[in-house]
């Protein structure tokens, strides 16, 4: 402070003068009033002591010998009330064992000859400093204490060695869901914060390096287990002797879940431009190659006529036009990919068109595979062209096949279904309304996400050379597209693989459409455990499910899902798992957590079809199934289904 703040401190602050002199009382206190704002006076320790304790005044001046009381024992008395206020004793000499005592008691200033003013007023600027900057400090402190409190963001403090708590917010509370209690004294690894241990290690060396870290993203575990991404700034501080790192996490969960989203539709929207481009190209290639092939059949028919039967050019013109009719037929799929294929459609029943098809399929896959035919009940009408259920059928069948090495076993499902707004956001291709899904599954040896890319371009094959021409898949993407449907493929290698094509229903029969509006599925508050490897899959379940009510603990992984249920406080009353995942599938899962918590039932869900899972023996009779991709209807009436009913035994 500069002599004009000092000036202007003062003169903010309330003096005590205790001095049993009455002349010089008089004479420093007009000294003192033109300094600071208030003087208070007393003429012995008792008196001076009483005003004390009532108005606790900033600084006490104090003459050593007086009656009743001393004031040296006066200020022996205010040091217990308070140990910082400033104290100045005045008095006529330095006497060795009033000096000595004085510095026992914690006396701040020992001014001898109390009128020179100069030497008073020196001291008063030394405690007026020391007071200004002890209110700075708490100042800054309770600034600080308000800020760290107050932030929604996630603020910690923690010791650099070992990563113990020493203080956190309510920021770091509502975040991870953990208290003081359970954090502050323990480390960051006795609560597994980090889901990547080299995260910590990383912004430790930035600290080293640099003194601070910004915006360094990472994964924390929360303490229901599930994670978040978090975006962290850090600062390396010297606390008592020891490296201590402040750091501000602000929660980017839904931030990075939106971001992946708007990736995973711009891919969906590229990948549906590229066949989009790719379908054009192949629908003008086609038609002007038939054209070029109308005329080289044409030509050699023509040629046959014109030679006898022995002639040795018959058998070169018999070979040109096989391989005519071969490619003829190569631009018929071609132009069903390109969706310009000629067509008759009419409203007709799946069911019935698929079941009068099923002695030629049983040819066409062999005696070693079976056919599971499962049709629905009350199916709604579809509005296409026959045939192009046959070549639908005819192409994943012959695929299905394939793909199978020895014996197994194919099945075809037919049922209704219907897609909300909530599932259409995630999936570019896929609009709100009532659909009629075919289904045919394998439990041959399935394919990774690279291929599943790739199936339905034109050309594209797995298999050997001469063994397939790689357009039977792209000419089921093309009738399926031209009638405004869909499909979804679920496949992961040695799991077998399921398409699922979804056809508009027929709006043929709107009294029927009447009687099979849905009814709305009950509310429930109850507390469900979610697993699911596909984010994309476990944010709209959960999205569905909070919307019914329910308080869900969302996961990705086995490992998690375990974590959850060993550390949960309050009761879980169902899970819902994805049946194939990474390490431990659905069937295991639900074992392990029942040696936990036995009370718990559960509700199983897949890609692929409840008899494909049966057959391999995943699933058993009394296990509750969903089928992906399930609409918010479908999710929360089985939820409240399986909630409803008695514990299963199994």
């Amino acid at each position: 402070m500069n002599p004009s703040e000092t000036d202007s401190y003062l003169q903010t602050l309330t003096v005590l003068y205790v001095e049993d002199d009455q002349e010089t009382r008089e004479q420093l206190v007009q000294f003192l009033s033109r300094r600071v704002k208030t003087v208070l006076t007393a003429d012995n320790g008792v008196a001076g002591l009483e005003i004390f304790r009532a108005r606790r005044p900033h600084i006490v001046i104090t003459d050593i010998l007086m009656p009743q009381m001393d004031g040296l024992t006066m200020s022996e008395e205010i040091r217990k009330l308070d140990e910082t206020v400033p104290i100045i004793i005045t008095a006529a000499s330095e006497l060795q064992d009033h000096l000595m005592r004085a510095i026992d008691i914690g006396v701040d200033k020992y001014v001898t000859k109390a009128l020179d003013t100069d030497r008073l007023l020196k001291a008063l600027d030394t405690c007026a400093h020391q007071l200004y900057t002890e209110a700075v400090r708490k100042e800054s402190e309770e600034k600080f204490r308000i800020a760290f409190q107050t932030s929604p963001d996630s603020i910690v403090m923690n010791r650099v060695s070992d990563g113990m708590y020493l203080d956190i917010n309510d920021g770091y509370t509502n975040l991870s869901g953990y208290t003081r209690e359970d954090v502050v004294g323990k480390t960051t690894f006795d609560i597994h914060l980090w889901q990547n241990l080299n995260d910590r290690q990383r912004m430790i060396d930035m600290l080293r390096r640099d003194g601070y870290v910004e915006n360094m993203e990472a994964i924390f575990r929360m303490k229901d287990g599930s994670l978040r991404h978090g975006l962290a700034s850090a600062r390396l501080l010297r606390i008592n002797q020891e490296d201590v790192i402040l750091s501000v996490a602000r929660d980017i969960t839904h931030y990075k879940q939106a971001q992946a989203e708007h990736e995973k539709l711009q891919a969906q929207l590229q990948q549906a431009q590229k066949m989009e481009s790719v379908g054009r190209l192949a629908g003008g290639v086609a038609h002007d190659f038939n054209n070029m092939l109308q005329s080289i059949i044409g030509h050699a028919e023509m040629a046959l006529t014109k030679i006898t039967t022995t002639d040795p050019v018959r058998s070169d013109l018999q070979e040109i036009l096989k391989a005519s009719r071969r490619s003829a037929e190569l631009t018929r799929q071609l132009l069903a990919f390109a969706r310009k294929q000629t067509v008759c459609p009419q409203v007709l029943d799946l069911n019935d068109t698929i079941s009068g098809m099923l002695n030629m399929l049983h040819r066409i896959i062999g005696e070693d595979i079976e056919i599971l035919w499962k049709p629905a009940e009350n199916l709604w009408p579809v509005k296409m062209d026959t045939s192009q259920i046959d070549q639908i059928l005819a192409n994943l069948l012959v695929n299905a096949r394939d793909a199978i090495s020895d014996t197994g076993t194919v099945a075809i499902e037919t049922e209704n279904a219907a897609f909300d707004r909530t599932y259409c956001d995630i999936h570019a291709e896929v609009h709100p309304g009532e659909f009629v899904m075919l289904a045919v599954s394998d439990t041959g040896a399935g394919m990774t996400p690279e291929t599943i890319e790739q199936i339905f371009e034109p050309f594209f094959t797995t298999k050997e050379f001469g063994k397939g021409t790689g357009l039977g898949l792209a000419m089921v993407y093309g009738i399926v597209k031209q009638n405004d449907g869909f499909i979804n493929v679920y496949s992961e290698p040695d799991q077998g693989t399921t398409f699922r094509i979804y056809l508009p229903r027929s709006s043929g029969h709107v009294a029927k459409e009447a009687e099979l509006a849905p009814s709305s599925p009950t509310q429930g508050a109850e507390t469900i455990l979610l697993v699911e490897d596909d984010p994309a899959i476990l944010d709209v379940a959960q999205i569905i499910l909070e919307r019914y009510g329910y308080n869900v603990l969302p996961v990705n992984t086995p490992s998690d899902a375990l974590a959850v249920v060993k550390h949960h406080p309050g009761d879980i009353h169902l899970l819902i798992t994805d049946v194939v995942m990474p390490g431990m599938n659905g069937r295991e899962l639900m074992q392990a957590i029942k040696a936990i918590r036995p009370e718990l039932n559960a509700l199983f869900m897949s890609g692929y079809t409840a008899n494909v899972i049966a057959h391999r023996g995943v699933l058993d009779e009394g296990f509750h199934f969903l089928q992906k991709p399930f609409s918010m209807k479908d999710l929360g009436e089985k939820v409240r289904e399986v909630l409803d009913k008695p514990l299963d035994s199994h």
